[in-house]
């Protein structure tokens, strides 16, 4: 069955006695409330009509052959985007593949909607797990060491499912057939993983987060690596693989920027890797038509290791400096591209179609993934990229292996004479000078280190939630008076998450630099259920030491009373709210009787100035009759 959630409704309630109703999220509302012999109209100052569309969430929806949840949003350009994650649960898809994984995505170019679709490969899809042991160890005849992570069935969940924001996420076991030592494991040794899908009205691009749990393992038992996200997705939009364009282009980044110069990308193509990077990378790239598709991670490369490997002795270096695959090292003849097992992220290094051994073939695949050195998973210390063990120019410098590993990466598509991947490294350099303080509530430094963990690390920098790319504080009485302070470049549209928001409602208020924000045009805020949480994508580019966000809480459903009278009042009335500011007054005539009143909904402060009336929540009735 198809389910649709749409928060854009959110709900109609009833307000007890007929005519009482009022539909929540929608523009400006209007209850009548018959009271006696009296009445009184109350308006609500929602907001105005939304520009950009709440997020749209569908159930149970069959895409390319797969039961999925379908995900529509709206981008950084107000156009919408849609991504189809397929159920893990039971069900069998085109080339053998039980879901857990990206298999359709959507977003808009000047030509019209380009649908990026599913290969049919048994590596069709994306954002499933893969590792490869180092080959050193022991292993248990017949299974594949190395099997999609897709092929196997697990479990899902929809984590959050808010009016702009929402994560869904995919668990499985993925089995371990080979361990360190002579004698191989009696049985597979099973290692639990999740996966988060998280999407954002304001952004681009989804984001793709994992935690592996190796706490079941003992120590030292797995040499492993780590090359998830993995897949193939046909993103130039080709309905078929053999319709699929060349690939023109590969790039990376570890400590340097890796970028093939001739097209279409061969072995024997030329390449420079010398310009200094920070945040690692990966992408592939087409010109006919324009299209890319690739991963950022969230951090930089020395917060949280990437690439593997043994490549990294060409750091600094370009092909003018000679092949980087001598012979009888990569099949038959040498050739200007690194080895095909040296490229620090797999792509279409290891595809048939580009043969090491016929270095000027070119390919239309489209495999991508990730990479790490082997013990990045198993290991209590391994040698992170582009150590002296593995030929690089690094001192050789231990890392973690054990007990959990998680990392974050966005899942770039696009066109590629736009350069969404560049764009995307540029937003992640940028978080990494923004200074946030607050005098309202207070920046959050410290959060779990990964999806699904509990165990916490630092923020870096302090408030930057690196696992959801969002920038966190805590709230004050439902309330944030916070600055950014850009260091360098601009910070677009970032994601805000306040916790400690108990007022059980969307803000009243949101301010930019002393401006006030529109909802779900200047800002697109979804309540965390059960979390005590707002999420908060702010529209707007941020630059240079001031960039103010004020968040206060949903004062006010104003209430007007009137009724024709011969009397009048003859004082003035206020009430005083939990902050100290006051609300509310009379004013009249001799023929009048009217009055202002407001509740104050965080602090379920209700003042009527003449008697008290019936409230949303269910509190005082009717007063007398005016």
């Amino acid at each position: 069955m198809k389910r649709f959630v749409d928060s854009r409704a959110g709900g109609c309630c009833q307000i007890g006695g007929a005519g009482r109703r009022f539909w929540k999220g929608r523009a400006l509302l209007f209850l009548l409330l018959i009271c006696g012999m009296g009445k009184a109209v109350v308006v609500f100052a929602a907001p105005q009509e939304a520009l950009a569309d709440t997020l749209l969430i569908e159930h149970d929806v069959t895409v390319g052959a797969m039961v999925s949840d379908r995900f529509t949003w709206r981008d950084a350009s107000n156009q919408p985007r849609v991504a189809a994650l397929a159920h893990n649960d039971g069900q069998t898809g085109p080339g053998g593949t039980r879901g857990g994984e990206l298999r359709e995505f959507r977003y808009e170019t000047a030509g019209g909607t380009r649908i990026v679709g599913a290969s049919s490969s048994e590596a069709s899809g994306f954002g499933y797990v893969v590792s490869h042991p180092d080959g050193g160890e022991a292993g248990i005849a017949g299974p594949n060491p190395s099997a999609p992570g897709h092929l196997l069935t697990g479990a899902f969940t929809r984590v959050f499912e808010g009016r702009h924001h929402a994560i869904f996420r995919f668990t499985q076991i993925y089995p371990r057939y080979c361990a360190t030592g002579v004698v191989p494991p009696d049985v597979p040794i099973n290692v639990p993983v999740t996966l988060d899908w998280m999407f954002s009205t304001g952004r681009d691009h989804p984001l793709w987060a994992i935690t592996w749990d190796l706490s079941g393992v003992p120590v030292g038992t797995l040499m492993d690596d780590s090359r998830a996200p993995y897949g193939e997705l046909l993103f130039d939009g080709a309905a078929t693989e053999g319709d699929h364009s060349v690939i023109t282009g590969v790039g990376w980044g570890d400590r340097f920027k890796f970028l093939s110069t001739t097209s279409p990308v061969v072995y024997d193509s030329t390449w420079t890797w010398n310009a200094p990077n920070t945040i690692p990378y990966v992408k592939l790239w087409t010109t006919a038509p324009d299209a890319t598709m690739g991963t950022v991670q969230t951090q930089t490369i020395v917060q949280q290791d990437a690439g593997g490997y043994f490549g990294a002795n060409r750091w600094n270096t370009t092909s003018l400096d000679g092949n980087a695959c001598d012979t009888n090292f990569d099949g038959d003849a040498n050739h200007r591209m690194p080895c095909d097992f040296n490229w620090p992220y797999q792509s279409i290094n290891y595809v048939p179609s580009l043969d090491p051994s016929t270095p000027s073939v070119p390919t239309n695949n489209t495999r991508l993934a990730w990479g790490t050195n082997f013990g990045f998973l198993g290991q209590g210390q391994y040698l992170i990229h582009g150590s002296m063990f593995y030929g690089g120019p690094l001192p050789d410098t231990p890392a973690p292996g054990y007990p959990k590993k998680s990392y974050s990466t966005f899942v770039v598509l696009g066109l590629h004479s736009a350069d969404p991947v560049g764009t995307q490294v540029a937003q992640i350099e940028t978080v990494q000078t923004t200074t946030l303080t607050a005098t309202m509530g207070s920046v959050i430094t410290t959060g779990p280190a990964g999806i699904n963990r509990t165990d916490t690390v630092t923020y870096a920098p302090g408030g930057w939630n690196h696992v959801y790319a969002a920038w966190t504080f805590e709230a004050a009485a439902n309330r944030v008076d916070a600055n950014f302070d850009v260091g360098a470049g601009t910070l677009s549209n970032p994601l805000v998450i306040v916790s400690n928001w108990t007022a059980g409602a969307l803000p009243g208020t949101v301010r930019f630099n002393d401006a006030t924000l529109v909802q779900d045009a200047d800002y697109f805020p979804s309540l965390r259920a059960g979390s005590n949480e707002l999420w908060l994508t702010l529209n707007r580019n941020l630059t240079g030491a001031t960039n103010r966000l004020e968040v206060l809480p949903s004062t006010l459903a104003q209430v007007v009373l009137s009724r024709s009278s011969s009397a009048a009042p003859t004082t003035a009335s206020t009430t005083t709210r939990v902050d100290g500011t006051t609300w509310g007054g009379w004013s009249g005539g001799a023929d009048a009787r009217k009055g202002v009143s407001y509740e104050d909904n965080e602090a379920n402060a209700f003042s009527s100035i003449y008697g008290s009336w019936t409230r949303l929540d269910g509190g005082t009735g009717c007063g007398p009759a005016m």
